[in-house]
């Protein structure tokens, strides 16, 4: 999977739950990752499929 890279504005406080080097590897990266992209499934602005294509899992992966 390609990776783009792109900036963001957050409050300070949130600095914590971004890194510079997403690895992929991290059961715990991922699930952060999850979290944040949850509103927009939610609000369905992405689908689940389009949110488990960003982070490099299965669509039933993601919805377990």
């Amino acid at each position: 999977m390609e990776y783009a890279t792109i900036q963001i504005t957050v409050p300070k406080d949130m600095k914590t739950y971004f890194t510079d080097n997403y690895s992929g590897e991290s059961n715990e990266e991922l699930e952060r990752n999850a979290l944040l992209l949850y509103p927009y499934v939610y609000k369905k602005v992405i689908s689940h499929g389009r949110a488990a294509e960003i982070l490099g899992i299965k669509k039933l992966d993601l919805i377990d």
